[in-house]
């Protein structure tokens, strides 16, 4: 494959050589010679030029020359120059120029007094206003003629003359081969003359002819073409070809005064938050902002929720262009604030972690505001593992955690929890009749249910109703066993231990006892038949227990 693909560029590149090669009637697209007649200052001697162009040349300082056979001896013709360097010669597209003799018969462009040696050999070429040779014809023995050597045409005689070529067309043909583009032939009847113009380049300093001013030039001293000044700035007086000091362009070819000149770009009116000093240069006005609150451990996802609220304390909005926000423990992270952002007067405004690409460590972080000049605005202090939900918020000139976050308001203070309890306890519902409500679970039970589940106490031991605990017959027996307390001492009931009584104060008289009947029958009786009733609840509770236990007391006495 691979010697395929070599085998058919190889192949591309000969056709294509083909095409590219230069054709042997190559026809010049500048000055050629045209004609030459050879002879000694006896006979007529001429050069002919052609511009094989299709456009006008210059032909200003151009120069015509013979050398001989050996290129050792050079003669200058004749030039076309011009003493006051303003005025060109110019051959016009298609047409011929003649140099000759005066021994010519006809009219020439250019005479010229010196012969061009013998046919035996020599050289006639054109240079250029560079000095860069045109066109050259060698005859002869002639060692630097265009093309094959050494075996030069050469005229048979003086009266003959040496001619270019042409091809069906009428071009001349010029291949730079002297023995290919030229044969022998005679002098023509008629020759063309006078295409050469003489013109004047009113712009001198101008690359080019210029025979008219170019637009948007006037001419000066010197026939120097300057550009025509332009104002740029319309609405000044005078002509302002560059801004003045302190301007600056407002887009509509006037110039305006830059009332910041310290500030890039054009400042017609005084930028949010800049003031003007003495000197005239605009610097920053911080307005003081106050940080209200940060959430940086949101319920769920931090994505958004993470949030970090400010506060404008000012009578004006704040253009918060000017401001950096810094996060971390050192500020190692520093955000701009939204292009365009402002914060009105009064107002709470959040910035999440969507809005500003920051990011509030739950372990513990700070947040400050700043200047771009390093201006200290406001900082909070230091919030340590905050739960989930709970934001850091100043509140009562405090900073402090709340369970209340607010996102762009004013802050709350957290809710006690036991608000909470209190309130959900007050929404139960009352238990039914031989129900209670237990304390763990807060739900209703069955008295009953709960008596009749428990285990019966062993031998020697009853239940003790307060609290449904079995405890030892013996131990209830054993109070009436006690000793009795000494003189000016009690019984604790609680403890069943003896504690002295406090002494009662003495008085100088003797009391005096009174009789009076006792108003409050009533609420004995009252007490007494409520007395009865819970002990008759009592026993019929505790009946099942109260006849085992008089089972095992009978059991006992048999």
């Amino acid at each position: 494959m691979h010697k395929l693909f070599l085998l058919a560029l190889f192949l591309a590149s000969c056709i294509a050589s083909i095409f590219i090669a230069p054709s042997a009637n190559a026809i010049s697209n500048n000055i050629v010679i045209s004609q030459v007649q050879i002879g000694d200052v006896s006979h007529s001697r001429l050069i002919e030029f052609f511009n094989n162009s299709n456009g006008p040349v210059d032909v200003t300082d151009w120069c015509v020359y013979h050398s001989s056979a050996t290129n050792k001896t050079e003669n200058k013709l004749g030039c076309f120059t011009n003493l006051d360097q303003t005025r060109h010669q110019i051959l016009s597209a298609n047409s011929y120029m003649l140099f000759g003799t005066e021994q010519f018969d006809m009219d020439v462009d250019f005479p010229i007094y010196k012969g061009l040696g013998g046919i035996d050999g020599g050289h006639v070429y054109i240079k250029d206003s560079n000095k860069i040779e045109v066109d050259r014809l060698g005859w002869g023995s002639a060692e630097k003629a265009e093309g094959n050597l050494p075996a030069l045409l050469s005229p048979t005689n003086t009266n003959n003359v040496l001619e270019r070529k042409q091809d069906e067309l009428g071009n001349y043909i010029d291949t730079d081969d002297n023995l290919s583009d030229f044969f022998n032939s005679t002098l023509r009847t008629e020759y063309l003359i006078g295409s050469i113009s003489e013109i004047t380049d009113i712009c001198s300093n101008i690359s080019g002819i210029q025979v008219l001013v170019p637009d948007g030039y006037y001419i000066e001293t010197l026939n120097n073409c300057l550009l025509i000044p332009v104002d740029i700035c319309s609405n000044l007086d005078g002509i302002q070809t560059a801004l003045p000091p302190g301007y600056e362009f407002n887009g509509d070819s006037n110039c305006q005064p830059d009332i910041c000149i310290n500030i890039d770009g054009l400042q017609l009116i005084l930028p949010d938050n800049y003031i003007k000093d003495v000197g005239g240069n605009c610097i920053p006005d911080f307005k003081p902002l106050k940080i209200t609150e940060l959430l940086p451990n949101p319920i769920g996802s931090d994505g958004g929720n993470e949030f970090i609220e400010i506060y404008n304390p000012n009578s004006i909005d704040v253009n918060l262009n000017l401001y950096i926000l810094d996060v971390g423990i050192n500020y190692e992270n520093s955000y701009n604030f939204p292009i365009d952002s402002y914060i009105n007067s009064g107002q709470y405004l959040k910035f999440t972690n969507d809005d500003i690409k920051f990011t509030l460590l739950n372990s513990s972080s700070r947040v400050r505001v700043r200047g771009v000049d390093g201006t200290m605005i406001d900082e909070t202090p230091v919030y340590i593992n905050p739960d989930p939900g709970i934001s850091w918020a100043f509140i009562n000139s405090l900073w402090q955690y709340t369970n209340q976050p607010t996102m762009g308001g004013v802050n709350l203070s957290s809710v006690i929890e036991q608000v909470e309890v209190i309130k959900l306890k007050s929404t139960l519902v009352t238990c039914k009749d031989g129900q209670y409500r237990s304390e763990e679970t807060n739900r209703c039970r069955n008295i009953a249910t709960e008596v009749i589940g428990l285990v019966p106490c062993a031998e020697g031991q009853e239940r003790n109703p307060a609290t449904n605990r079995c405890r030892s017959v013996s131990a209830v027996l054993a109070i009436s066993d006690l000793k009795p307390c000494d003189v000016g001492q009690e019984r604790n009931s609680e403890t069943n231990r003896c504690r002295n009584v406090a002494s009662m104060p003495k008085v100088d008289y003797k009391p005096e006892q009174v009789n009076e009947n006792s108003t409050n029958n009533i609420l004995y009786w009252s007490v007494a038949i409520i007395g009865l009733v819970a002990v008759g609840y009592g026993l019929w509770e505790w009946r099942s227990e109260l006849l085992r236990f008089l089972r095992r007391l009978l059991k006992h006495g048999k």
